[in-house]
């Protein structure tokens, strides 16, 4: 594991998948959805799941934060320019209390549960 701050925890190629599913994903699978939205009198909604970590300094690595910033961005640019027929929103879900995340922070979990 590595601070948050560690510019040197990832590699290039860490950088690059993070960027690759995190903005680009969702590019893609919104090109393949478009024609669909459109196609339906109703239109359609994408909705995609970004994190707390993309609004501020946080998560588990810089590459992840800033991909998840990005990802933001684009459903806000989406959701400008795709016209009426299509509604573009973003969950933005903060830190769940998995094994990952519990081994990552312990005292979260401790913290969460003194009651």
């Amino acid at each position: 594991m590595s601070t948050f701050g560690n510019l040197d925890a990832l590699s290039e190629e860490d950088w690059d998948k993070c960027w690759a599913v995190n903005c680009k994903g969702n590019l893609h699978l919104f090109r393949k959805a478009l024609p669909t939205f459109n196609a339906n009198p109703e239109g359609g909604v994408f909705l995609l799941t970004s994190s707390i970590a993309a609004v501020g300094p946080q998560g588990s690595a810089m590459a992840y934060s800033v991909s998840k910033a990005a990802g933001l961005q684009l459903m806000k640019c989406l959701a400008a320019t795709q016209g009426p027929k299509v509604r573009i929103n973003a969950i933005c879900p903060g830190l769940l209390l998995t094994d990952w995340a519990s081994a990552r922070e312990p005292t979260i979990h401790t913290e969460q549960n003194k009651d």
